[in-house]
């Protein structure tokens, strides 16, 4: 538990283990296609946002289900590891979540995941972390476990007075019930277009800013990443804030989307304004893309701060 007075960020997310190849291209359906390598890491939205949370300098509970398997081992050494506090992890004999991941040879994926024990999560694990809840300013949120149990946690960390986060990932339809106790909704255009209903892709900036005031709706912070070309946020009060992005080399985007999501609940944490934690947020998703492994090497806050001071900018 947090004995240093640091900000915290609790984490109510996935754990899963990624088997990912790496090959020239995807394959097409039906198609079998050799590839050039094959690893494992620890991952899933959760899992990773909380890494990065604890990697850039804040107190990060990861409230999940592991599976009660080899690969738990892996997983509480890369929480041990980069020092996100895995007090709430419960061990589930359903498995391990598994993400089947695919990556070419751009940096580009695609993955199938299989919830397993994530799909155990349950408002008891909720309860049974009040500690975490009651110790952190921020609650981060994904969709990759049960809709309920989200639900469940948004609403307790509203009745306490934390600010909560939705990284609405994967796109589900996300209930009324629950989005009235978001305070920042995180998506990318594809994602936006999903929650919508849009039949267009987002094409240009004029059709993101139309996705961000609906999703906003008013009431809460939306932020939208456009990958490359950095992101936009939209403030309840009608603000707007435009990042532009870094100009990297590209090796691997797996995980990039969760460093941006857990640096800025991280400088949420710290009570930083949302146009100046999107420069924060913005630097960690550029160095993650940057990087070969996709867990465990996200970037540290200095290395984050170096990136800023460095204005990479497009």
């Amino acid at each position: 538990m947090n004995t240093t007075n640091k900000p915290g960020v609790v984490t109510v997310g996935s754990i899963n283990i990624d088997l990912v190849v790496k090959s020239t291209r995807r394959p097409l359906a039906g198609e079998t296609f050799p590839g050039e390598s094959f690893a494992i890491y620890v991952g899933g939205k959760g899992a990773n946002q909380a890494v990065q949370a604890a990697l850039s300098g804040v107190t990060s509970y990861m409230v999940a289900r592991a599976g009660a398997d080899v690969f738990a081992p892996l997983v509480m050494e890369l929480f041990d590891q980069t020092g996100v506090d895995r007090t709430f992890v419960t061990t589930d004999p359903v498995g391990s979540g598994i993400g089947h991941v695919v990556v070419d040879a751009q940096g580009d994926y695609s993955t199938v995941i299989v919830a397993r024990a994530n799909g155990n999560l349950a408002p008891a694990d909720i309860d049974h972390a009040a500690a975490a809840f009651s110790d952190s300013q921020v609650l981060l949120l994904q969709l990759e476990t049960p809709l309920p149990t989200v639900r469940y946690a948004a609403a307790k960390a509203h009745s306490l007075g934390l600010r909560v986060c939705l990284n609405a990932a994967p796109a589900l339809a996300i209930p009324p019930d629950l989005l009235a106790f978001v305070d920042l909704l995180v998506v990318n255009t594809i994602e936006a277009q999903m929650l919508l209903g849009e039949r267009a892709p987002l094409s240009d900036l004029a059709a993101v800013r139309s996705a961000a005031t609906a999703l906003a709706d008013g009431a809460r912070d939306v932020v939208v990443t456009l990958g490359a070309l950095g992101a936009v946020a939209l403030t309840r009060n009608g603000h707007w804030h435009a990042q532009a992005g870094y100009t990297v080399p590209v090796v691997n985007t797996i995980g990039a989307g969760d460093a941006f999501v857990g640096e800025l609940a991280a400088r949420m944490a710290e009570g930083m304004a949302l146009d100046q934690a999107l420069r924060y947020a913005n630097a960690a998703g550029a160095l993650a893309v940057t990087r070969h492994e996709p867990q465990g090497r996200t970037p540290e806050r200095a290395q984050i701060e170096a990136m800023l001071a460095a204005d990479l900018l497009r």
